[in-house]
């Protein structure tokens, strides 16, 4: 049985862009993976980036809540 992956990118995500992120991905090809690229004006925020994120963990929890309901 595959084991469950969440990736999160952002489109404003200089250190992580999403073809890195995708690359990264390809190489766990044994995995169940959900990738999310996420733009901030989906979650009415102007900025998430790789660090900032981090602060609005209101807009990513549900996120994050949603994906381990399916796993649970």
């Amino acid at each position: 049985m595959p084991l469950p992956l969440l990736a999160i990118s952002f489109t404003d995500d200089s250190y992580a862009p999403v073809n890195a992120v995708k690359h990264l991905l390809d190489k766990c090809s044994h995995a169940d993976i959900t990738h999310l690229h996420m733009d901030p004006h989906d979650l009415n925020t102007d900025v998430l980036s790789h660090f900032k994120w981090t602060t609005k963990g209101e807009l990513i929890a549900p996120l994050l809540d949603q994906w381990l309901q399916k796993y649970s």
